[in-house]
């Protein structure tokens, strides 16, 4: 079992590796959706509701992020 510091230091490692790739491909909606997962899992959703938003801008008909999104804001913020 993981402890909460390291859960900590795993999420934000995936969060800088998917930032990576949002910085090699901007316009890749897979990795927008994929970091905002990483953000969706950690109760980030704030910035989940963020990333597919802008995953949906990218691909709108080809995203089924616009299901993740609304899902994302029945969320209470933390």
């Amino acid at each position: 079992q993981q402890s909460r510091t390291g859960l900590r230091a795993s999420a934000l490692k995936a969060v800088k590796n998917t930032q990576g790739m949002i910085v090699k491909k901007p316009r890749s909606a897979q990795a927008w959706e994929r970091l905002g997962n990483i953000y969706l899992i950690h109760d980030w959703n704030a910035e989940a509701a963020a990333c597919y938003r802008r995953a949906v801008a990218l691909k709108p008909k080809e995203f089924g992020g616009t299901i993740i999104l609304e899902e994302v804001w029945l969320l209470p913020i933390p």
